[in-house]
């Protein structure tokens, strides 16, 4: 009897074990964005509270640790810290919840909220219903390199692959800015995709890496933390789920700022300089502490941690966030916030954003966004390098490596992100952008939001020549091969010359590429749009008119590298 008895227990204890690993990680309960942000509308606006001490709102980013270090690794601003050296208090607060941010900054509770640019689009409205709470971008902290991504499930090959498919992010969360970048470059609206949301980022059970166990959601946007345990062979991992990117590739999707009320920005516009200066220090000051390692430093780091991500033992995440976070420092902010023609600058990622909460209803009409306009050279003091925006280039010797391997493996077209195809007449050996204009505002579009991946242009040729010449000309081996040849060196021409054109194009607009994001790989009829025949080895012949066309293309093919960390590698010129 007993030992039926410990059977039973031991058979409940495993029951319980498989409910709370994987269909109780799928149970999550989903909100509706539009109601949510609706009810915030009910929110009485108040005048700004007067506090000894100012709270600041914190999210589970690495851009905060520099917020942590201006105030002197603490919650609460030592004396001696960047902030209290300058007469400034701050209680600093996690709060990944918008919505709670946003109702505490309309009754006045707080004068700043913190997100990515897409979170703060999403209350902007709501926000500039009275004048006194219009907000005011004043600072942007960092792009997220690496710690963000999108997971999806075994049958998604390509972000073109989500149409129709079913997506789940926290709304309103750091991965909206993510999702409608992807839709943007894979050609989307967001009509074209079933999005679910749910009300928590990380470590709740209503979140994106929970949701993604159910059947019936196909991709989940979260933090990159959360998709290595998704994606990888422990306990926690779902069956052929892969990060099919993450802001790695896509570096410039997720802007992290500051925004600020109007009001209290007018009547304390130098208290508030004064806290962006903090900032600015607190980034190099923090900068400094990753490179020295000093003492303490795993004591600061569990710090960090607590704060952040809710774990003092996760301090070696916390560690990790900081190398996924691309700081902007001074000359960033001058970048983003005065380049009016870059497309990943502030004019037009508000604009980006905006058009895409029009079609979700959540705006009703553009709302007019100014920043705050500052004189940057007045925040130079105490800053090394302000001056200085960092581009990153690609080793091309190994970028050409990895390439030829990807051919070798077959996995050239499965390891792309994005491709866009351009088809060409015959003998053509020029592109007018006239004529290849809006494909090329497709290239251009992707590439600068994704700096970190590399863009291949694969060019194929007319295989019908040749084909002609074997069996119908009857021509030699010799004949054969040469003909194979010239279609192969005809394919480089025409990679090489888009290539340039596309540049000139981007160049003319004002919207410069990084050029050695480019690699150019011929491909002859090596690879026709017809296949190979499985039996000879050989190029199929087109079948009519339309795959004919389709043979004479050149394939831009934005590329994931991560798989390749051993080898590849990006290098900072530091200018």
């Amino acid at each position: 009897m007993m030992k039926k008895i410990a059977s039973f227990i031991v058979v409940l204890v495993m029951a319980a074990c498989f409910i709370f690993s994987g269909n109780a990680m799928a149970n999550v309960d989903y909100i509706d964005l539009n109601a949510v942000l609706e009810n915030l509308k009910n929110v009485p606006v108040g005048p700004v509270k007067k506090q000894e001490i100012d709270t600041m709102y914190l999210i589970t980013w690495a851009g905060d640790e520099a917020t942590l270090k201006a105030n002197g690794d603490s919650l609460v601003t030592t004396q001696d810290s960047i902030f209290g050296n300058m007469g400034l208090k701050f209680k600093l607060v996690l709060q990944n919840n918008l919505v709670a941010q946003t109702q505490s900054l309309l009754r006045g509770d707080t004068w700043s909220i913190r997100g990515t640019a897409g979170m703060l689009n999403s209350v902007v409205e709501i926000c500039a219903k009275d004048p006194r709470t219009q907000l005011v971008p004043v600072y942007k902290i960092s792009w997220s390199y690496g710690e963000d991504c999108l997971v999806v499930k075994s049958h998604i090959k390509s972000l073109k692959d989500l149409k129709g498919k079913t997506i789940v992010l926290q709304a309103p969360g750091p991965h909206l800015d993510l999702l409608f970048v992807v839709l943007k470059i894979a050609g989307l609206k967001f009509s074209d995709v079933n999005v679910r949301w749910v009300a928590d980022l990380t470590n709740a059970k209503n979140t994106p890496p929970n949701a993604l166990y159910a059947d019936d959601i196909d991709a989940a946007f979260m933090l990159n933390i959360d998709g290595e345990k998704n994606t990888g062979g422990g306990d926690d991992a779902i069956n052929g789920a892969r990060t099919i990117f993450s802001t790695r590739e896509m570096d410039k999707a997720i802007s992290d700022e500051i925004w600020v009320r109007k009001d209290y920005l007018d009547a304390n516009r130098e208290k508030v300089e004064k806290m962006v200066h903090g900032l600015l220090l607190g980034e190099q000051k923090l900068a400094e502490f990753f490179k020295a390692k000093p003492a303490g430093y795993e004591k600061t780091l569990r710090f960090y941690a607590g704060t952040i991500l809710g774990d003092p033992e996760a301090w070696g995440d916390a560690e990790g966030m900081y190398y996924g976070c691309n700081f902007v420092g001074l000359a960033g902010n001058v970048e983003f916030f005065d380049n009016e023609k870059s497309l990943v600058g502030f004019s037009a990622m508000t604009k980006k954003l905006q058009d895409y909460y029009i079609q979700m209803g959540i705006l009703s009409k553009p709302i007019p966004i100014a920043h705050a306009g500052w004189d940057y050279n007045a925040m130079k003091a105490g800053l090394t390098g302000a001056d200085q925006v960092k581009v990153k280039t690609f080793n091309r010797g190994v970028l050409k490596q990895v390439i030829a391997q990807k051919v070798l493996d077959g996995t050239l077209k499965t390891d792309s992100i994005i491709q866009f195809p351009i088809l060409f007449g015959k003998d053509q050996a020029t592109f007018d952008s006239a004529q290849y204009g809006k494909d090329f505002d497709n290239v251009i579009e992707a590439m600068a939001h994704s700096g970190g991946a590399p863009m291949v242009i694969v060019c194929h040729a007319d295989p019908l020549g040749w084909l002609k010449a074997k069996y119908k000309d009857k021509l030699s081996e010799l004949e054969l091969r040469k003909i194979r040849q010239a279609a192969m060196d005809l394919s480089a021409n025409r990679g090489l010359a888009v290539k340039m054109t596309v540049i000139k194009y981007a160049n003319g607009k004002g919207t410069p590429i990084n050029e050695s994001q480019f690699e150019v790989l011929a491909r002859g009829i090596e690879d026709p749009f017809t296949g190979i025949n499985a039996v000879t080895n050989e190029p199929n012949p087109p079948k009519n008119k339309d795959e004919w066309r389709n043979c004479r293309r050149v394939v831009f093919r934005m590329i994931t590298v991560k798989a390749e960390a051993d080898e590849f590698e990006l290098i900072d010129t530091g200018n």
